[in-house]
């Protein structure tokens, strides 16, 4: 992300975050240079129906960029064509249901609840 006051800096300075951290201790400890370079089009990276891909993928795969550090989803569509280390940051993307709560609820009240509303997905989803 660039700083506020970006258009007074140069280079690497201009830019800060938790991946740009990342970046500089990796560079630190492996020991290289780089340059950080916002990708042109402004977008992660997406197949395009002529076999081609967009943004930072497509900026790997044509060796316009060594390296691309962002909160990137891995999906097996991009696993085929770049490889990603391992996750260093993971969302916790959950469903939220609202419980009625005309009582105080028991657990085992609640644990019907959630089971009732779990069985209603489990014909379309895998739920555990």
């Amino acid at each position: 992300m660039l700083k506020p006051n970006y258009q007074e800096l140069e280079g690497n300075d201009r830019y800060e975050g938790f991946c740009v951290d990342m970046l500089k201790e990796l560079s630190d400890i492996l020991k290289f240079h780089y340059k950080i370079q916002l990708v042109a089009d402004g977008v992660y990276g997406v197949a395009e129906s002529n076999g081609t891909w967009t943004g930072m993928v497509g900026e790997l795969i044509s060796r316009k960029a060594d390296l691309a550090v962002a909160g990137l989803t891995i999906t097996a569509e991009r696993e085929k064509v770049i490889d990603f280390s391992k996750p260093f940051m993971t969302l916790g993307i959950s469903i939220l249901y609202r419980v009625q709560m005309s009582t105080i609820p028991v657990v085992t009240s609640l644990k019907k609840e959630r089971e009732e509303f779990l069985n209603t997905y489990k014909r379309h989803f895998h739920v555990k």
